[in-house]
């Protein structure tokens, strides 16, 4: 099994899933995200619905990774816009490195999206004992973080 960076709480699913995206600690992302951790390592997040995912690209600059955000039709609902489907997205990921999100399984009904890393060509669910994801077929995509490493760090910081 890849090595995963856990969750800590039940809405902590992006920091912990571009921690293991990226290699880094939690409390890197946490800290580029802008999200104070407390004294016990848990992080200070709103009430519902922790990290934006429209806020994650300029942050993983600092950690050294560009990002593309790349939306699904079945996150928006809305045909006009032209997206790519989930299963369009589902073909950019093999040999790649991205953070996904799906509506979360338990919280459905209220519209709540579950981030997971997807690395090695595997779903890693920081949620789950020792990161056991589902398998890809399986999730309908709202979103896909493609990222790569950036050719100069340094400049960034």
């Amino acid at each position: 099994m890849v090595a995963y960076v856990p969750q800590r709480t039940h809405d902590d699913c992006m920091i912990a899933a571009f921690a293991t995206a990226t290699d880094r600690t939690y409390e890197e992302v946490a800290e580029a995200f802008g999200v104070p951790c407390n004294g016990d390592g848990y992080p200070s997040l709103p009430p519902v619905g922790g990290v934006n995912l429209l806020a994650v690209p300029v942050p993983l600059l600092s950690l050294g990774f560009n990002a593309v955000l790349c939306l699904s039709t079945e996150a928006t609902g809305n045909p006009s816009l032209r997206l790519s489907t989930s299963d369009a997205l589902k073909t950019l990921l093999p040999s790649r490195t991205a953070v996904v999100t799906a509506p979360d399984a338990h919280l459905r009904v209220l519209g709540i999206q579950h981030a997971m890393a997807w690395k090695d060509s595997a779903v890693i669910d920081c949620r789950e004992p020792e990161g056991k994801g589902p398998k890809l077929d399986r999730l309908t995509l709202s979103a896909v973080v493609l990222l790569t490493p950036t050719t100069n760090r340094e400049a960034l910081n």
